[in-house]
């Protein structure tokens, strides 16, 4: 079973924004891409730290290596063995069809609301291609916390 989380965090914290340099992910299946970086603001180590009641922004910025019609994303939490798709995440278009050779950036921008319980997490994320085929797929350790 593919197991792929992404959450994006984009943290305002009082003093300013600290950009992450490549977080260090996990691929999970990547085929008609690759993965070039993952960033997310606020953070430079994992796990990535989501603080509640802040806007989390995550980039993921790939290079294609064939060409593809069309998309979707796929993103899941990881809890303990526990795989739950996630429904509210949403990345920044992209121009299709995706050209072999091409770099691609996805954006994600994620209103972490101060209801959410603390907890620990994976992001599972897979874009795939319309004929099911992974274009980019990762898992990246995260948790909300204060």
């Amino acid at each position: 079973m593919k197991k792929i989380v992404l959450l994006l965090v984009f943290a305002f914290l009082g003093i300013g924004n600290i950009w992450a340099q490549n977080l260090q992910y996990q691929d999970a299946g990547s085929k008609l891409g690759a993965i070039l970086e993952v960033n997310v603001t606020g953070n430079r180590d994992v796990p990535v730290e989501l603080i509640r009641g802040t806007h989390a922004i995550m980039t993921v910025k790939f290079k294609m290596n064939q060409t593809v019609k069309g998309y979707r994303l796929k993103s899941y939490y990881i809890i303990k063995d526990v795989v739950l798709p996630i429904s509210n995440l949403f990345p920044s278009e992209l121009t299709t069809p995706l050209q072999a050779g091409t770099d691609q950036t996805l954006t994600f921008d994620l209103d972490v609301k101060n209801s959410y319980p603390r907890f620990s997490f994976v992001l599972l994320l897979i874009l795939e291609s319309d004929e099911g085929e992974p274009i980019i797929a990762f898992t990246l350790k995260m948790k909300i916390v204060k």
